[in-house]
């Protein structure tokens, strides 16, 4: 885009937008929807769309749940820049709208998110302070591992709830379950844990063919979720998110699935299992520190 570390490609196989965040994240590592930030950047996508997508308005990876505000693409983030056309965006339906550009005037209209378009991802150029296939959040100076869904057979793969802490220290000897320390790590574990199961997914491919409640991810949360106690990692419990059974004796999920309208720290039971996980280390710079060594 406007910048070094942030590049930009357009893809003209049509999805839906639903599909547009999987198809970003298969095509390079930490990839994701275009966010336009400003009337620079919407004015580079603009030119882009006219050469690349034939005049066809490509999604720009904002939209409106049903009765919501418009944000982008992860559903709770307000938008920094808008440039809707006259008379948008429109407001008469009380369906999903997303927004697509006029390759011709740079300018948004609303479209049906089930439409298929061309798109636009933003791959960041990150530096070496996470291993491959993990995220560095610079806020936090941590690394984030997602294991996301995997089939097994003809299914997805499970983990049962004392499987998912021995995978990540697997990784490495400084990998735990995640804990979550403030709201804005919250939105950012949100953030790798969103999911679109019941549109995605044929129901026969999850357990009991019930892809919504198994669309969770792990988290390291184990027993009373109550302040003061540890999370697997050993740190202390010093915030709790939205919960649907607070002070519960549980392995705890979070959900964040807007199709099966699910978004909360969540309760287990010990007998049941899990499609996804995600694991925390600190990052090559904390190692460093910890073990005064220049692991680069």
């Amino acid at each position: 885009m406007l910048n070094e570390t942030t590049c930009v490609y357009s893809l003209n196989t049509p999805q839906t937008f639903f599909e547009v965040s999987k198809q970003c994240a298969a095509q390079a590592y930490w990839a994701y929807p275009v966010r336009i930030r400003n009337a620079l950047e919407n004015k580079f996508l603009q030119s882009l769309a006219q050469t690349q997508f034939n005049n066809v308005p490509p999604f720009i990876s904002i939209w409106k749940k049903a009765g919501d505000n418009w944000t982008y693409y992860d559903g709770t983030s307000p938008l920094l820049y808008q440039n809707w056309a006259p008379g948008e965006p429109s407001s008469t339906t009380n369906r999903d709208l997303c927004a697509v550009m006029s390759p011709t005037t740079g300018l948004w209209k609303s479209s049906e998110c089930t439409l298929t378009k061309p798109y636009f991802c933003t791959v960041e150029i990150r530096d070496s302070q996470c291993d491959p296939g993990w995220i560095y959040n610079d806020s936090f100076d941590f690394c984030y591992y997602l294991q996301n869904f995997t089939m097994e057979g003809q299914d997805w793969k499970t983990w049962g709830p004392y499987e998912t802490e021995p995978a990540c220290q697997a990784m490495s000897p400084y990998s735990h379950l995640v804990s979550i320390h403030s709201k804005a790590e919250d939105d950012f574990v949100y953030s790798l844990a969103r999911t679109f199961t019941f549109i995605n997914t044929p129901p026969q491919y999850s357990p009991e063919s019930n892809p919504c409640h198994y669309q969770g991810v792990s988290i390291g949360l184990l027993g009373s979720a109550v302040l003061g106690g540890a999370w697997t990692d050993g740190t202390k419990i010093d915030y709790l998110g939205q919960m649907d059974s607070p002070g519960d004796s549980a392995n705890w999920m979070m959900q964040n699935d807007d199709s099966c309208s699910e978004k909360q720290w969540h309760a287990h039971g010990t007998s049941l299992v899990w499609c996804r996980f995600i694991c925390k280390m600190p990052s090559n710079k904390q190692l460093s520190r910890i073990l005064g060594i220049n692991k680069q």
